[in-house]
Parts: structure tokens; sequence; C-alpha cells
């Protein structure tokens, strides 16, 4: 192999490695990216998980007094008053 067919061969050695590196280091950028969006869809998944948890409990801290009060023989018009303080 004379000097120039080596050269020539060398640099397209040489550009093929380059051109691998950069696609691996695209790959992981992506998969990076990718990761970073699932954990973000998961905290804001887990904050409105905990929202509703918070909501469920003052609806029924709201309600089941209510509920009791009622099955107990208040009428609404008792309630009302109550309920308006």
């Amino acid at each position: 192999m004379d000097t120039k067919r080596r050269r020539r061969h060398h640099n397209a050695l040489f550009a093929a490695l380059e051109e691998a590196e950069l696609r691996a280091e695209i790959a992981e950028a992506r998969e990076r990216e990718a990761r970073a969006v699932n954990h973000a869809s998961v905290e804001r998944a887990d904050a409105v998980h905990a929202w509703l948890k918070v909501v469920r409990r003052a609806v029924g801290m709201l309600v089941f007094p209510i509920i009791l009060l009622l099955s107990a023989g208040w009428a609404p018009e008792h309630l009302l008053p109550l309920l308006l303080r």
C-alpha cells in the first residue's frame, strides 16, 4: 500500500470512528432527555395524587359529620345555621 492510499484509508477509518462517536453521543443525549421527561411526568403524577388525597380528606371531613347529623334526625333547617357560622 502506498503512502497516499494508506493516508486515505486512515482518514476514512478516522471519519467512520468520529461518526460512530457522534451517533453514540446523540443516542445518549436522546436517552437522557427521555429519562428527564419521564421523571417530570412521574413527579407531576405524584403531585396530582397528593393533591387529590388532600381534597378527598377535606371533603370527607365536611361530608361525614353532615351525614351523621342527618342520620341522627337533624333536619336541614337545623344544619344550615351551623354550616353558615
